[in-house]
């Protein structure tokens, strides 16, 4: 076993002490600076600023530099949102669908998603999309939720993207697509989506499209997986089995290698 000496010990706790310091002094610094940020984002909000407005609710929502009071939050929301600041409308309407610092009101929220998305918010497209694909605060229609996944994903939506990619893979209201499924899934993994991941390593384990490739569908459950994805964990499992040594190795690499170029964790 390894030993120390006292005199090494010593300073390997003062060290520890001034590391501490730091850290706390950091904070403190950090602490200071979003007050002082705090302060002039609400100087410039009430001046009518529109994006301090938004910004400076968005710090209120989530106890940046102050307490949290998503009450005033939504009041700031609302200013920016009346002039047509199309984030506002999605985070007032977020609340209204959630009842998050407001009396909830699904048909409220979807008004608001569908003001903001008309106005080219790919998020509130998407939102709008499961509100119809669901009948949340807004009758079930799936020609709707259809026209909505499919602009929301076109506008760059990652979640829409795999959604998208999902109804055409299942043919939900429309004739199955499989190839063009695959290329929406490749675009919303690309962005991170774990689950657009695991359709692509179903895919080519199943062989859809083509001859089965049992690699390459490891490959991407390898990077559900990287993502903290359960199921793709659960899927490298199975697929290992069916891998030599050699085979896991160059998959492995080729997955560390994706992520590298889309700049995933």
């Amino acid at each position: 076993m390894k030993s120390y000496s006292w005199l090494q010990v010593g300073f390997a706790g003062a060290r520890g002490v001034c590391a501490g310091a730091a850290v706390l002094a950091a904070i403190a610094s950090r602490s200071g600076a979003d007050e002082i940020e705090l302060t002039i984002l609400r100087d410039a909000a009430e001046r009518g600023d529109v994006g301090a407005q938004v910004e400076y609710a968005d710090r209120l929502a989530t106890a940046r530099g102050t307490a949290r009071d998503i009450r005033a939050a939504l009041e700031w929301w609302a200013r920016a949102a009346l002039t047509g600041h199309a984030g506002a409308m999605v985070r007032v309407a977020d609340s209204l669908m959630e009842g998050e610092g407001v009396e909830a009101d699904p048909a409220k929220a979807v008004a608001l998603w569908r003001r903001a998305a008309e106005a080219g918010h790919a998020g509130a497209m998407a939102r709008l999309a499961r509100a119809y694909e669901r009948g949340q605060g807004v009758a079930t229609n799936l020609a709707e939720a259809r026209i909505w996944w499919k602009r929301a994903a076109e506008a760059g939506d990652p979640a829409a993207q795999y959604e998208w990619g999902r109804w055409l893979d299942e043919g939900i209201g429309l004739p199955a697509a499989p190839a063009d499924a695959r290329m929406w899934y490749e675009r919303a993994a690309q962005h991170g989506v774990a689950a657009a991941m695991n359709a692509l390593a179903r895919f080519h384990a199943e062989g859809r499209g083509g001859p089965p490739d049992r690699r390459e569908a490891y490959v991407w459950c390898l990077l559900a997986a990287r993502a903290g994805d359960e199921v793709g964990r659960r899927n490298c499992e199975v697929l290992a089995g069916a891998l030599s040594a050699l085979e896991r190795f160059h998959a492995s690499r080729e997955a560390a290698a994706r992520a590298r170029a889309w700049g995933l964790p």
